[in-house]
């Protein structure tokens, strides 16, 4: 497969434009459709450190449909955090 290097150029400056516009400010379209996407579901995103890119790329957004924004080991209840234990002496 042969790839330009202005494409690929091109790419990044596209995913660096999504990602500059604040992810309430987006409006996501899918299939054609728009998808409502709660205030309350972009602002748990935003507290998990990634970006708009992410935000689609992991599945996050499709939670909305199932009502569930919570996300194991990523979001943002007590619960979701990875427990520590001790090592044990061997």
């Amino acid at each position: 497969m042969k790839i330009a290097v202005e494409y690929i150029r091109w790419l990044i400056d596209e995913r660096n434009k999504i990602n500059k516009i604040p992810l309430d400010e987006i409006v996501f379209m899918e299939n054609g459709l728009l998808l409502d996407i709660p205030k309350e579901v972009t602002d748990k995103f935003s507290l998990i450190g990634l970006n708009n890119i992410d935000f689609i790329s992991s599945g996050f957004y499709r939670l909305i449909s199932k009502g569930d924004t919570h996300v194991d080991g990523i979001c943002g209840s007590e619960e979701s955090k990875p427990t520590r234990r001790r090592r044990r002496k061997t």
